[in-house]
């Protein structure tokens, strides 16, 4: 039986790594680069013979083939996201399971920050930083209370409308990122920036306060105005649910009711305002918060019995 020194003294392969000869060595291992080799698996040494240009190629490609197998992941993940839409574009996360078995925990880092996610990351973490309307309510109009801002964070609700350029089924990429984004930046800098921060009655709160409302008549053809005991308040008929129906004409607005709603200022800053969506009974009604210092809608209520 031939004996391990022997066997590294007879091999004629070269090193994968570099190239050096392994003829000669006294144990398993290349002198020049420290690579282990295996005398009797001809699968851990290069038998080709290869010259000095074969060589560089090789050195090259050991040197660079991590970068050009992350490359190739981080390319993979960007062409699931734009070409695959619905349940086939979870394939984005295809790439890090595949780093995963390799135990490529630098490169899984690394892809996720060129990835998708990390570039939804980073795009959301610089939206929240500037204000964007993504993260501060602004002037949009709040037609579900899932869209309102959160009483702690002071962010405001997911946007369900579709971006530019962007498959709608893929959307829940940049809704992950746009969450976890919002979480870091929230606990690193608190609120973004131009949230409000004035006063947030609860449902229960904003229930107890318009009980000592003022009533109002709101015809289909109101123009915003509320008037209250301090004077009349003036806000967008728009951003109202019932309001999104086109103006009726004169006489049509006639023969329609009016709905009786109720507003009322709580805090000196946050106007109360409810609204029945059921004109008959009144039974189910929706209650919006508006910042009165930049007339902004800031949170909504649905009450349905």
């Amino acid at each position: 039986m031939t004996s391990d020194a022997t066997s590294y003294q007879g091999t004629r392969g070269r090193c994968l790594g570099c190239g050096y000869p392994l003829r000669g060595l006294a144990e398993p291992r290349c002198p020049e680069c420290g690579r282990g080799f295996d005398p009797l698996r001809y699968s851990t040494m290069d038998f080709s013979n290869a010259g000095p240009l074969a060589r560089l190629a090789r050195r090259w490609w050991s040197s660079c083939k991590a970068a050009l197998i992350l490359g190739g992941n981080v390319g993979f993940s960007w062409l699931a996201y734009f070409a695959l839409e619905g349940h086939y574009s979870i394939l984005i996360f295809a790439p890090p399971i595949f780093l995963a078995v390799r135990r490529r925990r630098v490169a899984i880092v690394l892809f996720l920050l060129c990835s998708p996610i990390g570039g939804g990351f980073v795009m959301n973490a610089r939206e929240y930083a500037q204000g964007s309307p993504r993260y501060v309510n602004g002037r949009s109009v709040i037609a579900a209370p899932r869209g309102s801002i959160d009483p702690l964070t002071r962010i405001r609700g997911p946007i369900t409308t579709a971006i530019c350029g962007m498959h709608g089924e893929n959307e829940w990429v940049r809704n992950l990122t746009e969450g976890w984004a919002g979480a870091v930046m929230y606990r690193l800098t608190g609120p973004p920036r131009g949230a409000y921060t004035g006063p947030y009655p609860s449902a229960a709160e904003a229930s107890a306060a318009l009980k000592g409302a003022t009533r109002f008549s709101m015809p289909p053809d109101w123009n915003g105005t509320i008037p209250l005991p301090t004077g009349d308040i003036f806000i967008a008929p728009q951003w109202f649910d019932s309001r999104d129906a086109p103006r009726p004409s004169a006489a049509t607005a006639a023969t329609q009711p009016s709905m009786q709603a109720s507003a009322v200022i709580w805090k000196g800053q946050c106007l109360i305002v409810n609204v029945p969506r059921d004109v008959p009974s009144g039974a189910a009604s929706d209650t919006y918060l508006i910042d009165l210092t930049r007339m902004e809608m800031f949170a909504m209520y649905s009450v349905v019995p």
